[in-house]
């Protein structure tokens, strides 16, 4: 007996149990009954496989499609949230004095509902950039690489998200950004949802003190670390948690969530052929309730050569 293996897509194909080519046409009528339907050379097996991966091409685009159709409703409600925003900075510069001129030093001389609304508006306009990528990501690749401030992104980001409420009890997580870098990098507009997605889900998962976001410029590289302390990540979901729907144990009795953050993130990164790590450490014997306390480490390098 023999097999015939070949791979359509990501899954592989195995038939097994054919009539190997070293058994003859010669046989006996019970050894000829005994491999009816059996007969399968490696010709016809090829040609079956090639059939499937045409089909599997055409549903694949068909997806595509329909992914973007179905993204076709929201083009003027993410239309009008970038207009939001941009109309939240403008009335944010408005009711600033002439001497603050950076958006950071303008929020934390607003009033609460200013802050309010600015966060709100950069909010809503990135859980759109982040429903496209769902939805399709393709969507990752798109647009040419424009030079950007990786600096001036995660500042921006940690000021939306700093104090954003995680719960329904309403308890808010400060972000503490440190470092400086000061390099443009050529990035996709896609980019800065590997960052958010990062900090929101650091900060959604926060349990004690805040959430710290370095950045640290190396020899060939720029290095960017999201800590904070919650629920611990177990050895074997390492790399689960960038799968879609995937939640970790202790995190999924904790906090209501699809599991799609981190996909997303993996999924950008991937486009910008950056990797993602994650380390777990408990600390010690402490606990939040019932739920053990880990520090949970994210961290992604974007080198010096992406701007060739």
């Amino acid at each position: 007996m023999s097999y015939f293996a070949a791979s359509v897509g990501e899954t592989r194909i195995v038939v097994f149990g054919v009539k190997g080519e070293q058994i003859g046409n010669k046989i006996s009528r019970e050894l000829k009954l005994e491999l009816k339907g059996r007969n399968l050379d490696e010709r016809r097996f090829h040609s079956w496989v090639n059939s499937l991966s045409k089909l599997d091409k055409v549903i694949d685009n068909h997806i595509l499609e329909r992914q973007s159709e179905l993204l076709d409703p929201l083009h003027d409600p993410i239309r009008l949230a970038r207009q939001l925003e941009s109309i939240s900075v403008r009335l944010l510069d408005q009711t600033s004095s002439s001497a603050v001129r950076t958006v950071d030093a303008q929020l934390d001389q607003a009033s609460t509902e200013m802050k309010s609304l600015v966060k709100a508006a950069g909010l809503l306009n990135d859980y759109f950039d982040l429903v496209s990528i769902y939805f399709n990501p393709a969507a990752a690749r798109f647009g040419r690489p424009a030079s950007m401030s990786l600096h001036g992104i995660l500042r921006k980001i940690t000021s939306i998200l700093s104090g954003f409420e995680a719960d329904e009890d309403g308890v808010k997580t400060k972000v503490i950004f440190r470092g400086e870098c000061y390099r443009n990098f050529n990035l996709r507009e896609s980019f800065k949802i590997i960052p958010f997605s990062l900090i929101s889900n650091a900060v959604k998962y926060c349990l004690v003190g805040d959430v710290a976001v370095r950045l640290r410029e190396m020899q060939d590289r720029v290095e960017v670390e999201v800590v904070s302390q919650g629920p611990p990540i177990e050895e074997d979901e390492i790399d689960l948690i960038f799968s879609k729907k995937y939640r970790g144990r202790w995190s999924k009795s904790l906090r209501k969530g699809e599991g799609v953050g981190l996909y997303l993130a993996k999924i950008v990164a991937d486009a910008h052929d950056i990797q993602i790590s994650a380390t777990s450490r408990r600390l010690g014997g402490q606990m939040f309730g019932t739920t053990p306390l880990a520090t949970n480490t994210f961290r992604f390098e974007v080198p010096f050569q992406i701007n060739r």
